[in-house]
């Protein structure tokens, strides 16, 4: 299947929608333009490979391998993207709104201007990755790991993030605003110029966390929260900052 659809490339085609896939090794291909809608990939592999302008929309990538690949302004959108590996890949400018990706892996990868809109995220991972610009509104991250991950200027409107862990990330210039982020890690994490408003952090753990400078951090539910060594603490419901002792 990859000779014929690689050799019909050639010959100028584009349209490969509907078409079962399954299991088909794509790896180190340059592909510009092509339309993989309504298509199995399930168990696929495209590693080391040059994917520009591409559309995936209902596809079905469940289990695929995308490794050390570039895949740039393309479509994604209501894609199944379930157990995916997607580790140290370029994916800049994609649209992945309201793909079903949960337990996917997207670690080391580049994610700038990147849209997860109501994307089903549950148990990802995103370590040290680099997410600026990213907009993760509405999406379902729950138990996501995004421990070291690069989240300036990303957004996290209305998004559920509980049980998540953003140890060490950068959040810096990062919208937050009506999260669920009950119970989720935020040990060292780096709230330089953020938004935190309406959100609910309930057992939530900050500890070392910099809170110092976010421009916006009222509304918000801090019970049962850790704020060790933050310079922060509770008072009668209202975060409240103290001298250092």
């Amino acid at each position: 299947m990859r000779e014929r659809i690689l050799k019909e490339y050639r010959e100028g085609k584009r349209d490969f929608t509907g078409i079962d896939l399954k299991d088909i090794n794509l790896d180190n291909v340059c592909l510009k333009n092509v339309d993989f809608s309504d298509s199995n990939l399930e168990g696929g592999s495209i590693n080391n490979s040059n994917l520009i302008r591409m559309k995936f929309y209902r596809s079905n990538l469940k289990g695929i391998t995308i490794n050390n690949s570039k895949l740039v302004i393309s479509e994604l959108r209501h894609t199944n993207l379930e157990y995916s590996n997607l580790k140290h890949s370029i994916l800049i400018n994609n649209d992945f709104g309201w793909a079903e990706a949960g337990f996917a892996d997207f670690s080391y990868c580049n994610l700038a201007k990147t849209s997860f809109l109501v994307a089903k995220l549950f148990g990802s991972k995103f370590i040290s990755t680099y997410a600026d610009h990213t907009n993760f509104g509405m999406s379902d991250l729950r138990e996501a790991n995004m421990r070291d991950a690069n989240l300036n200027y990303s957004s996290f409107i209305d998004t559920y993030m509980s049980k998540a862990d953003l140890t060490r990330a950068n959040c810096s210039n990062t919208e937050f605003i009506g999260t669920n982020l009950v119970s989720a890690t935020l040990d060292n994490v780096n709230f330089f110029h953020s938004y935190m408003l309406d959100v609910d952090l309930k057992n939530a753990s900050l500890k070392n966390a910099n809170l110092r400078d976010i421009y916006n951090i009222s509304n918000s539910d801090w019970t049962d929260a850790d704020f060790t060594n933050t310079g922060f603490e509770i008072n009668k419901d209202e975060l409240i900052y103290r001298e250092d002792k």
